[in-house]
């Protein structure tokens, strides 16, 4: 957990520096694809609380 804690800083700190732009089109796409992997953290998160998480593939 810590480990997933330092990145999501890191990376939102990194984030802050770059100058990254994107057209305005693709704001849909992106707001999408922020909220699948938002989905998907959530639900691992929970089957790790319920003890069902299999990180294996």
């Amino acid at each position: 957990m810590i480990w997933a804690i330092l990145g999501l800083s890191l990376g939102v700190i990194v984030g802050g520096y770059i100058p990254f732009t994107y057209p305005s089109s693709y704001s849909l796409y992106i707001s999408i694809a922020l909220l699948a992997a938002f989905d998907s953290v959530c639900g691992a998160v929970r089957a790790s609380m319920e003890n069902k998480y299999d990180n294996t593939l």
